[in-house]
Formats: C-alpha cells, structure tokens, sequence
C-alpha cells in the first residue's frame, strides 16, 4: 500500500505542479487588471476590471482532461502511470492479468475522483478489502487489482 501511495503522489505531482503554475499565471494578470472598493455605509462590495472567471473555469476543465487521459492512457493501455513505473506496481486486468483498457481506466479514475473527494474515503478503501488483496472501490468498479511488475 506504500508503494501505491508513493506512486499516486508522483503522478499528482506530475499532473498538478503545471495546473498550479497555470493558475497562479492566470490569476495574477486577471487580479492585477481587477480593482475593488467597499462602502462602509452600505456594506458593499463592488468590483471593476476582468475577473478571470471564464479563464480559470477553462483552465480547470483543461486540467480534468488532462488527468482523464494520463490515468486512463497509463493505467489503461500501458498498466503503469510514470509513478507506478518508479514503484515497480502495475494495473492489471482481474479475469485476464493483461491490460484494462482505456474505458475501465477512466471508469476506474472517475470511481478514485468521485470517493476520494468525499473526506479521502475512496483512498483508504483497499483497506476495507476483505479478500485481503487490497482492492479499493475504483478497483472494484473496473475489475481490476494493482501487482508487483517486475523489471
């Protein structure tokens, strides 16, 4: 599970270092051509200049896309994301052992995105695997189980 661990923090750091360089290049450029004041008497706020609003949702679904396909093209038709290579771990196919596929791969993704964002649950899932082979619930979804790869 270390080992799963470590390689999923590899392949954030791949996927969102350039996703945070983006933002914070983004944000800056809009933030400086923004202004903003507050009247006390009313209590309001008001805003002048562009927000970047439209920019930074783009960017955002830019960076869903991006980490649609890196998971779902490593882990899918090459059995291993950059860092499961560097922790000798691979995605295998439950019934065959072979590759999953690019649509188990995303589906498999999707499950990880969607119950790791409810308080990390979906992270500790291959915890609560009672057949001891330590498959978490996106796992599960797309029938399919991490090894050891030899290299």
């Amino acid at each position: 599970m270390g080992s799963r661990f470590l390689a999923l923090l590899i392949d954030w750091a791949i996927v969102f270092i350039p996703y945070i360089i983006l933002y914070v290049i983004f944000a800056a450029a809009f933030v400086k051509s923004a202004t903003s004041s507050y009247d006390p008497q009313t209590g309001t706020f008001s805003s002048t200049g562009r927000t970047g609003g439209g920019a930074l949702l783009l960017l955002e679904l830019i960076w869903i896309v991006a980490a649609f396909a890196y998971f779902g093209y490593f882990n899918g038709v090459k059995q291993q994301t950059i860092g499961k290579r560097a922790m000798k771990i691979k995605v295998v196919d439950a019934n065959t052992g072979g590759p999953i596929g690019l649509g188990k791969a995303l589906l498999r993704y999707l499950v990880l995105s969607i119950t790791g964002a409810i308080c990390t649950i979906g992270y500790w899932s291959p915890f609560f695997d009672s057949t001891k082979r330590y498959q978490g619930w996106h796992d599960k979804a797309a029938s399919s189980f991490v090894v050891t790869a030899p290299q």
